[in-house]
């Protein structure tokens, strides 16, 4: 089983952790690929959201929906360079999994259910963590959407989360007593 983990972020070398978690993955025959996409694109659009946050507060009611407005635009822009570099790299909607804050909420048993259906359709697995303007929903609609937690985690963090639950479902599976 091949399992993609894609991440809206600056190329980042793999922690410890994620190396333990990549590596406890493979026995069971699945290999893990995690890589960061972080283009001209992203960045450009990154760059004026980040412009219009740092603007000054606005006191004229008008201003500031206007400046409210315009935040959203620079929002909606970071998220269509999200779409444009992730749409070559989606499957089906089974298989391709983004990580979403309002997805589906799943327990252990339920995610390893949700990795075993596409472990017996022989399909790749693909996850997808956006950058901090989240998906639009054009590309929400393409996949399933789960959440791993109501709190927001760094891409640091919510890899190592996210490599662990894919070994615990991988042990579920495959009855390993990892799980218990």
């Amino acid at each position: 089983m091949k399992i993609l983990l894609y991440t809206i972020s600056k190329s980042m070398p793999m922690t410890p952790l994620e190396w333990h978690y990549q590596k406890l993955c493979q026995t069971f025959n699945a290999s893990v690929c995690v890589e960061s996409i972080f283009n001209t694109d992203i960045d450009s659009a990154h760059k004026v959201a980040h412009k219009h946050n740092k603007s000054q507060k606005w006191q004229n009611q008008k201003l500031k929906r206007a400046q409210n407005s315009q935040q959203n635009k620079s929002a909606s822009l970071a998220q269509a360079a999200y779409t444009k570099a992730f749409s070559p790299l989606l499957g089906t909607k089974a298989d391709s999994i983004a990580l979403h804050p309002r997805g589906m909420k799943l327990d252990s048993i339920q995610f390893s259910q949700l990795v075993d259906s596409v472990r017996q359709s022989k399909a790749d697995l693909r996850f997808f963590i956006a950058g901090p303007y989240g998906f639009d929903d054009e590309f929400i609609s393409k996949t399933s959407a789960i959440s791993l937690s109501d709190l927001t985690f760094s891409h640091k963090i919510v890899r190592v989360v996210l490599l662990e639950q894919i070994y615990r479902a991988l042990s579920i599976i495959h009855h390993h007593p990892y799980h218990k």
